[in-house]
């Protein structure tokens, strides 16, 4: 159970030595939670782990990252007889990629180091990016009339999507500037090309989004989109299984909810039923946090028998064995 306090990383050592329970500890709120949608899946397990955030009960006296949290308890737990009840689980961002002219996963797999776990790609995200996990929360969350067409359209640009995706993360990876960017992408700014399943930005609409929105100069606008088509480039010619890991979590939930949008406008303009950007508006006010919780809600239910990629290592460090 959570508390209302923060410990320093001493008392939340002696918190660990003084358990009877093994704990996790996992960066923020969002990943506790993530976490907690799984194990609620494995009923006769849910309550037998506590899960700790970073974020809420980790006071260090320097101003870290709550990753560098994570790593720096779990590092200091090493040596220590009762390490094993601690488990640490962190986002990989975009180490261990290499990213140049060609784009290669130096890992392809989860990075264990003692009771520490790295994410498969950048943030744990990365692992809803997959049409079969995608599907159901795309259609729950969206009472459009035209949803099941949408969806269909959309399973054909899933691949394209991440692609772009996955290039718009490269350039606010390379210039610094992720936040920003993040949400740069809107679905009015989407063209889909149907003939060859591909998904584009409208560079005008984009380089006026970063102008009038992002409060960037001009000449920031138009380098951001000459990054983007350098990166793209790249990416296009990239191993697929690569790209979906390296993406970033947040930019890649952003634009598929983007590329979703327009094909939900598209679908609808086709049929000449209704008012498509109505039904656009139904799918764009979901906010956030309830895309990913449903994405998560799903996930784990496929990552209890297996019909997905999850952190196997995490479970069985904490002593939990999914069903085969």
């Amino acid at each position: 159970m959570m508390s209302n306090f923060t410990y320093k990383p001493s008392d939340y050592r002696n918190l660990i030595r003084m358990s009877n329970k093994k704990r996790l500890l996992v960066e923020g709120k969002e990943d506790k939670i993530l976490f907690k949608l799984l194990l609620d899946e494995l009923y006769s397990q849910k309550n037998k782990i506590d899960i700790d955030s970073a974020e809420d009960l980790i006071n260090f006296d320097n101003a870290i990252g709550n990753r560098q949290k994570v790593e720096a308890i779990c590092q200091s737990l090493t040596n220590e007889p009762y390490n094993h009840k601690l488990v640490g689980f962190v986002d990989r961002e975009f180490r261990d990629f290499d990213i140049s002219d060609t784009i290669q996963d130096n890992l392809n797999l989860h990075k264990v180091q003692g009771q520490l776990v790295w994410s498969r790609g950048h943030s744990m995200e990365n692992y809803f990016f997959d049409f079969s996990i995608l599907r159901d929360p795309l259609r729950d969350l969206s009472a459009a009339e035209w949803f099941d067409d949408a969806l269909y359209l959309f399973k054909q640009l899933i691949d394209s999507t991440i692609r772009l995706a996955c290039s718009v993360s490269l350039v606010g990876h390379e210039l610094g500037i992720l936040k920003r960017i993040k949400c740069s992408v809107s679905w009015q700014m989407l063209n889909i090309l149907v003939a060859s399943n591909n998904v584009q930005i409208l560079f005008n609409s984009w380089e006026e989004n970063f102008i009038t929105d992002q409060n960037f100069c001009q000449e920031e606008a138009k380098k951001i989109i000459t990054r983007y088509q350098y990166w793209h480039q790249i990416i296009e010619q990239a191993d697929f299984k690569v790209v979906r890991w390296l993406c970033h979590g947040h930019i890649g939930i952003a634009v598929i909810w983007a590329v979703y949008s327009r094909c939900v406008y598209d679908i609808c303009c086709r049929n000449k039923r209704g008012n498509p950007e109505s039904e656009v508006a139904v799918v764009q006010r979901i906010k956030e946090e309830n895309r990913t919780h449903t994405c998560a809600s799903w996930w784990a239910r496929k990552a209890v028998v297996n019909q997905c990629d999850y952190p196997i290592e995490v479970l069985k460090l904490l002593d939990i064995t999914l069903s085969d």
